[in-house]
């Protein structure tokens, strides 16, 4: 009896079938495998990269993250490296990222930043600091930011703020829904106050 390996277009190559011959095809198969999953990191790095530095809707929140996730080994240290850098530029996205990726190296640069920063800037990183380690100012930080001068940052954290639970988080959120000038501010400012009543009162 014959045997043989499939190659494109249908042809065969036959080789006898023998007791304990060894059969290449599982070889073949694991090493396709990794030359694919090579290829998928390297594009996965390259369309992450490319987000960095993208001006287009579709990035303007978040940079690539799914690809970001698929990252491993010197290509994720890549992808940190960079997120440091644009964390220095004063890039709101990149809290977020760090994050994301467990970047436990990344809080030291996080908490130099967190004094520099201001904004929305500020909230990403006070986020970040409590996911990464627990961060007990966050909530602090974030209500302060209530007071910003520009609107958007404001919305920003009356609308983060429904993670948070206290009387002092409460007081500043009633305090923006009373009183605040911007529209967008005061509701944020509500659903948040719902928010937070609603797991405070829900049983455990």
């Amino acid at each position: 009896d014959k045997v043989g390996v499939y190659f494109p277009y249908g042809m065969v190559a036959p080789y006898p079938k023998q007791h304990g011959a060894h059969n290449p095809c599982p070889q073949i198969g694991r090493r396709a495998q990794a030359i694919i999953r090579i290829a998928a990191m390297e594009q996965a790095l390259a369309q992450f990269l490319e987000s960095l530095e993208s001006r287009t809707p579709t990035w303007l929140d978040d940079y690539d993250l799914p690809a970001l996730r698929q990252l491993e080994g010197e290509d994720r240290e890549k992808a940190r490296t960079r997120l440091i850098e644009k964390l220095a530029e004063l890039d709101p996205r990149a809290p977020r990222a760090l994050a994301d990726m467990g970047a436990q190296t990344a809080v030291a640069d996080l908490r130099k930043q967190l004094k520099a920063g201001s904004g929305r800037f500020q909230v990403e990183i006070a986020l970040a600091l409590r996911q990464l380690e627990g961060f007990g100012g966050a909530a602090e930080c974030i209500t302060g930011i209530l007071k910003a001068p520009q609107a958007t940052d404001r919305q920003t954290a009356a609308h983060v703020l429904s993670l948070f639970q206290g009387e002092a988080v409460e007081t500043a959120l009633f305090e923006a829904l009373t009183k605040d000038p911007d529209r967008e501010v005061r509701t944020n400012a509500a659903i948040s106050l719902m928010l937070i009543q609603d797991i405070m009162t829900s049983p455990v």
